[in-house]
């Protein structure tokens, strides 16, 4: 967190408390020793917050730990396949818009989207695909 942020958490949590302004300016000084909250350095205010959440338990909210992304290999090698729900519904909707686009195809739609062809899409890129195809159907199913 920057130093706004910090401020900002420590003032809300003051007034959360309904701290007066006194005492808190008093547990500043005595934590820190330094009279205004904007001198303070990172640890200081960690040092604060800590005297906060002892004096008042669970103030301050835990947050939970972020879940770890999953990570997208960077070597063209490795390929996140398409499921074969998506090929299918690729088919699917190519079928329903052929009428509108007679030479529409998806390794025309691959090539003119992503530059590559239909067979190396990766799952997000032939789900980008078919939202595309989703969208002319729309636009061909409606007068």
């Amino acid at each position: 967190m920057d130093k706004k942020e910090l401020l900002k958490k420590l003032w809300t949590l003051k007034s959360k408390i309904g701290m007066p302004e006194e005492d808190f300016r008093a547990l500043v000084s005595g934590a820190t020793g330094k009279e205004s909250t904007r001198d303070l350095e990172p640890k200081e205010f960690e040092r604060i917050f800590k005297i906060m959440d002892k004096a008042f338990p669970g103030i301050i909210e835990k947050k939970p730990p972020r879940k770890k992304s999953v990570s997208v290999s960077k070597d063209p090698k490795v390929v996140a396949i398409p499921t074969p729900d998506q090929r299918s519904k690729v088919t699917q909707l190519l079928g329903e818009i052929k009428k509108q686009y007679p030479n529409l195809s998806a390794e025309s739609m691959s090539q003119r989207m992503f530059r590559k062809s239909y067979r190396l899409l990766s799952k997000h890129q032939t789900q980008s695909l078919i939202e595309a195809l989703k969208s002319m159907s729309s636009r061909v199913a409606s007068p």
